[in-house]
């Protein structure tokens, strides 16, 4: 038992239970050994979700490949955890062929409410890289998907047949998994690499499967163009649908369906087709919004009575889209549907889209950005926030990464009427700094304790001038920002990201910090901040910023909730005095507060 806990306390599993739901699978393992009643306790939370791509469990399922006696025996240590514990999974996620075989062979694995396969090529590839004990032919990897689901069965003459063996025993191993778990499955996800293990002979067997999924709730299904109607037929009880839809021409409506996430690009029509099949809907997900001419190239003749598109109304209170190159015009009529949209996610904003969003969706509580993990060489937008900073009232959560606010359009704006607005996420650029001319002759003045302007030169006054300058200015900045005294997140820079492009691994294509951003010290303001009293959440990644001890405490002090800072990692190797101060400073908030989350950098 842990020193200064009492034995009443820790002898009661009701507590124990819910302590255990705030804790971490590594650390409700370690608890778990403490003592019988713990383990009894704390066991079922350990194993409710089990996801295979996290902690030590890639590397486990790695050396599973090995035929080695240390193999062998990682397989029976396996084994004998699935068939103990595997009864209290309640969500699964599998990218390995073995959680497939061992899940569905222990014969606990039978109350699942969440099944979801994810890519098991991913899996396939590592396993090849770990030794030769099964692999995957690298030519299966550079089919094109049109033509492998053209040659179909002629793909699988491609790859030996200890792969052709491995492959159908998974694919028969995880519809065999779903079917056994098919009264208690509420969530289900289909992953397209599914459909590379094996060429289904027909969809009978799925159809047949799908049937008898009666309490399921999500259904997202990548494998195969999803016949919504059909698909709808046989589970009534669905609410959530991901996948991409086949054509669909059909008046049916179905009145259930809250979710749909297209997993494509939709016209107008598409669009209004769908919210007319689904009379609920509350999210709608695009991958992209499509412009078309509104005649038939085949009947050239309308598809639609005009008005029918014009004269519409939905209640939908979620939108996910991208919107580069589509025509502003149209995007008026589609944000004109929703009058009580109240949540936007967009690729990018601009300031005809900003201004669009405030004069019809007057509701809207939340915009955000779609994280990318490319990189984007184009500017910033610039000044596009402000426009929902005025004009939305209901705003609670502003997430624009990659935005920026003028220091002079900020100090210029009117009084913002978001005053409920918890997140804010941009940055802050075009604020007056010194140059290191002046900074040189600042410290020079302070070292020489000179104050007498008779003895002042040019560039001492100058420097003076300029330094109190800056200092007003960003006192002003910080002033406005104290007024949204409900911000529990903000973030006022952001590094650029990028995706490795021929592997896994996330690389950084790092932007050098931007000299114009805030200062964030005490002598330009940042006390003023103190009126920020729920913040959570505290970022200056790429900002040019001052901050040093001092700030670190007043920060600690003022904001008694704060739980994350983005800022004080350092990015990469580099040597550079601004990347060594800023590990200096995160060592140092390790010493006084350890509970505080350093996120970013790399």
């Amino acid at each position: 038992m842990p020193k200064g806990t009492s034995p009443s306390l820790a002898s009661v599993p009701e507590l124990l239970e819910l302590i255990g739901r705030y804790l971490t699978p590594p650390d409700l393992a370690r608890c778990a050994l403490t003592c019988r009643l713990w383990h009894h306790t704390l066991s079922p939370l350990l194993w409710e979700t089990f996801d295979d791509s996290l902690y030590s469990w890639p590397n486990i399922m790695l050396a599973l490949n090995s035929e080695t006696d240390a193999g062998r025996q990682l397989k029976a240590w396996v084994d004998a955890l699935f068939s103990k514990y595997g009864h209290h999974i309640r969500t699964l996620r599998v990218r390995h062929y073995y959680t497939v075989l061992v899940a569905s062979e222990c014969g606990g694995c039978t109350r699942l409410v969440s099944l979801q396969s994810f890519d098991f090529a991913e899996g396939l590839s590592k396993a090849q890289e770990s030794g030769p004990g099964w692999c995957l032919e690298t030519t299966r990897t550079v089919v094109p998907t049109v033509v492998e689901s053209a040659i179909g069965v002629e793909l699988s003459s491609w790859r030996s047949e200890a792969d052709k063996d491995r492959d159908l025993t998974t694919a028969r191993r995880f519809w065999m998994l779903l079917y056994l778990n098919s009264s208690t499955l509420r969530s289900l996800r289909l992953d397209k690499s599914l459909s590379k293990l094996c060429t289904l002979p027909s969809f009978d067997l799925l159809d047949k499967i799908l049937t008898s999924l009666q309490n399921l709730k999500e259904l997202s299904n990548t494998m195969y163009p999803t016949d919504v109607d059909r698909v709808l037929q046989q589970i009534p009880s669905l609410r959530s649908i991901t996948g991409c839809p086949k054509r669909d021409t059909s008046s049916a409506v179905f009145n259930n369906v809250r979710f749909f996430d297209a997993l494509t690009g939709m016209d107008m029509l598409t669009i209004r087709h769908y919210l007319t099949k689904f009379p609920n809907l509350d999210c709608l997900c695009l991958e992209r919004l499509i412009h078309r001419r509104s005649m038939s190239q085949q009947q050239q003749q309308p598809i639609v009575d005009q008005d029918d598109i014009n004269n519409v109304s939905f209640q939908l209170s979620e939108i996910r889209f991208t919107a580069d190159d589509f025509p502003h015009n149209h995007s008026r009529l589609l944000f004109s549907w929703f009058p009580h949209l109240r949540h936007i996610t967009l690729d990018r904003l601009n300031e005809c889209i900003a201004h669009i969003i405030v004069t019809y969706c007057r509701e809207l509580e939340t915009f955000r950005q779609i994280e990318k993990k490319e990189v984007f060489l184009c500017t910033l937008s610039t000044d596009t926030a402000l426009v929902l900073l005025q004009g939305c009232p209901n705003l609670k959560v502003l997430d624009v990464y990659e935005s920026q606010i003028r220091a002079e359009s900020l100090l210029a704006s009117p009084p913002w009427v978001c005053k409920k607005l918890e997140t804010l996420r941009c940055m802050i650029t075009g604020v007056s700094r010194l140059s290191e001319e002046d900074i040189t002759t600042l410290n020079n003045l302070s070292m020489t304790g000179s104050n007498n302007n008779v003895f002042l030169t040019k560039q001492d006054r100058h420097a003076l001038r300029t330094a109190r300058e800056t200092m007003g200015y960003q006192q002003r900045i910080l002033e406005r920002l104290a007024k949204l005294t409900h911000l529990k997140v903000l973030e006022l820079g952001f590094k650029r990201r990028k995706h490795h492009q021929y592997g896994r691994k996330e690389d950084y294509l790092y932007v050098d910090h931007y000299s114009d951003t805030l200062g964030l010290t005490m002598a330009s303001g940042l006390g003023q901040l103190a009126a920020l009293k729920n913040l959570e959440m505290f970022g200056f990644e790429g900002c040019y910023h001052e901050i040093d001890k001092p700030e670190l405490d007043w920060m600690i002090k003022s904001w008694p909730r704060l739980r994350a800072m983005r800022g004080l990692r350092q990015n990469g190797v580099s040597t550079s005095r601004f990347e060594i101060r800023k590990t200096e400073l995160r060592s140092y908030m390790q010493q006084i507060r350890r509970d505080i989350q350093q996120l970013g950098g790399k």
